[in-house]
């Protein structure tokens, strides 16, 4: 019998596509060489979330920390940490290395706040009277 091999793929789950994320997981596509679905708004409002901003901006200034690190980091109280902890690697934007017990930010992680940091650049190039105006489509 030939053994196929294949990565983990991550597939984005637009939401207006599928009536849930659990039935994107539970779909046969998604049992197939080991695909996870990701729900983008909820790792959008994730990521959007004041704790989960803590975090992040800990772990990409510091790199890789324990639980123990990151709770004397961001100043959160132990189940705060650890509530924003599981949603975050519930929407795949955190993962905890089971040898050093260190949490790492996802790739997925940094590239949602790279493009967040994106859009904050380009508003804050248009001036504050223009950028709640009307849209004409011209520039």
């Amino acid at each position: 019998m030939l053994q196929q091999s294949c990565k983990e793929e991550v597939v984005v789950v637009d939401p207006k596509e599928t009536t849930t994320t659990q039935q994107m997981l539970e779909s046969e596509a998604h049992k197939v060489c080991g695909r996870k679905a990701v729900d983008l708004k909820k790792a959008l409002k994730r990521i959007a979330d004041e704790r989960t901003e803590k975090i992040a901006n800990s772990l990409m200034r510091l790199g890789p920390m324990t639980f123990g690190s990151l709770l004397k980091e961001t100043g959160l109280s132990s189940s705060q940490l650890n509530h924003t902890i599981e949603e975050m690697k519930k929407n795949e934007l955190l993962i905890r290395n089971e040898e050093s017990g260190e949490y790492h930010l996802t790739l997925f992680c940094v590239i949602l706040i790279g493009g967040i940091e994106y859009v904050k650049d380009g508003l804050s190039k248009i001036p504050e009277d223009k950028i709640l105006g009307i849209y004409s489509g011209k520039k």
